[in-house]
Parts: C-alpha cells; structure tokens; sequence
C-alpha cells in the first residue's frame, strides 16, 4: 500500500486519541494550579503570635502618673530662633522670645496708601468745593427773589457738605506706617518703636518708643483682619482686553478705597497707655500673621 493511503487510513485513529487527551489536558491546566495554590498555607499563619513579657504591675495596684518633662526655659527656645523662623511658627511669639533676638524685629508694616491717599482726598476736596460755591452763590451772594428761608437752607446744606468733608479727609490723617520691636535682651522689657502721622493733614512722622506692655490695640487683629482676595493672572484674558482689565482693577480698587475711607472699614485704633494714638489698618502685613500680633500686643476692649 503506498505511503499516502497508509497516512489517510490512520487519520481516524490520530482524531481518537486527540479527542481523548484533551480533556485531560484541559481539565489539568484549568484545575492543577487552583488546587495547588489552594493547599499552600498562608503566611499570615505562619508567622508566630508575638508574646509580651509579664507586666510588673499588679492588679488593683495605682499606676504611677508619667514624669514631666521640665519645661524649657523660654531663653534657650528663643536662642536658636531667628526673626524667620519665628515667622513661621506663631505660637512661639510673645515678648519674651522676642526679646531675646539679636536685632530689630519688624511688627507691623501698613499698607500701600497712595491710592488710599488720592481717593479720599479727591473725595474731600470735591465735598470742600461744592460747599464752598453753594454758601457763595446761595447765602453770601444769593439771587434776587428768593425767600428768606432758602439761603438758610442752602447755608445748611453747605455745612453739610463741609462736615462730610472734614469726616473724609480725617480717614488719611493718623495713620500708623509700622512697629518695629527692639529687644533688649536681659536689660528689660521689650520696647516697640511706633512711627505714624500726627493728627492733623501735615503728613509728618512721629516716632515714639515705648514698653510693650503700654502698647494695645482696640480689637484683636485675627478677627478684624480681611481676607486677601483673590484675583487670576492679567495674562489669562486677551492681549486686546488687558488694558480695560487693568484699568477696571484699578477702578474697583479706588472706590473700595474711598467706600474704606468714608465709613472706617479695616480701621483698629492703637493705644498707647491707655490713650488713643494712631489707626492700624488691618490690611497690613504682621509679623507671624495675625495670630503672631495678637499674642505680641494685647487688645484693650475697655477702650
């Protein structure tokens, strides 16, 4: 028989056995590593349960309260503490840490005002004019043929004016621009140096130093102080839209200034034993923030 017809006729023998193999093939690939993973153990139980030694105290018997731990003085916190790192942690802030620093320690350093400055002042000398012309050409000079009660009330109304204007321009003077602390080391209490206006519209500076324990403000500075607002980046509108942007900004800026000015918003007053001295503009930049301020200069709510 040629070689072909015996491959041909052994065809059907070969598909036999095939068909009888693969199931157990099959069924060994499927469930061989199933039943092997199965009959490890775990390594969660094989790891021996760790035991504790015998405690010493007896049941029923008082347990001793921990040792505390001596407290460190507030000289040796404060040695290796610069005006920094200070900063950063507010909750060590307090004369005494601050008076051990090596060098002057800003407190307090105001806000820019020059816009403050401008808006306000624009305010009061338009107040001022507009009294001035109405008392001139209503009551000093008034028309012919008006009643005897107008020009009174134009007179009055001119008061009125002049009084708003007053109220305005009296928000730009008395402004305190910083406090810088000056420690003294072991010669005694620390000392802040206060540099503000006097109160009248003569923008010259009066510098004073005293303790900081005659040093008080009229309300604690973390709950009057404003939150920063938040503005995006110019760069995210048009090349075209920045100019109107910006000068929208600055818009919206002097009428919060002016809006700030007239009814004494962001306003604390500071004393100084016991007397009124300067307004603190709670806008300003604090050293150690707000909480850092409050614990350095105290409030006085009899004030």
């Amino acid at each position: 028989m040629p070689a072909f017809s015996r491959g041909c006729a052994r065809l059907p023998a070969v598909a036999a056995l095939a068909r009888t193999a693969r199931p157990s093939i099959r069924s060994a690939f499927l469930h061989t590593p199933l039943a092997f993973y199965a009959s490890k153990p775990s390594a969660s139980k094989s790891k021996p349960t760790p035991t504790l030694p015998p405690s010493s105290v007896k049941l029923g018997s008082k347990i001793p309260p921990p040792r505390p731990s001596p407290p460190r003085p507030v000289a040796s916190i404060a040695a290796s503490i610069s005006g920094p790192a200070l900063n950063e942690k507010p909750t060590l802030i307090s004369p005494l840490t601050v008076n051990t620093l090596s060098e002057p320690q800003p407190i307090y350093a105001a806000p820019p005002s020059r816009l403050f400055m401008l808006s306000n002042g624009t305010l009061a000398t338009f107040f001022a004019a507009y009294a001035a012309i109405i008392f001139d050409r209503y009551y000093l000079h008034p028309p012919p043929g008006l009643s005897w009660w107008v020009p009174i009330a134009y007179a009055v109304s001119a008061s009125a004016l002049a009084t708003t204007s007053a109220w305005t321009v009296g928000a730009t003077v008395g402004r305190l621009h910083g406090i810088t602390a000056l420690p003294q080391g072991a010669k005694g209490e620390l000392v802040l140096r206060l540099e503000g206006q006097y109160m009248y519209p003569w923008f010259t500076s009066k510098v004073l130093e005293v303790p900081v324990s005659q040093v008080t403000v009229q309300a604690p500075l973390s709950e009057v102080a404003p939150a920063s607002p938040r503005k995006g980046p110019i760069e995210e509108v048009g090349i075209l839209v920045r100019p109107f942007v910006a000068f929208g900004r600055w818009f919206g800026r002097m009428l919060g200034e002016t809006k700030s000015g007239f009814l004494r918003e962001h306003v604390v007053w500071v004393y100084i034993g016991g007397k009124r001295a300067w307004k603190l503009d709670t806008r300003g930049q604090a050293f150690g923030g707000a909480q850092g301020f409050d614990r350095l200069i105290k409030p006085n709510y009899e004030g």
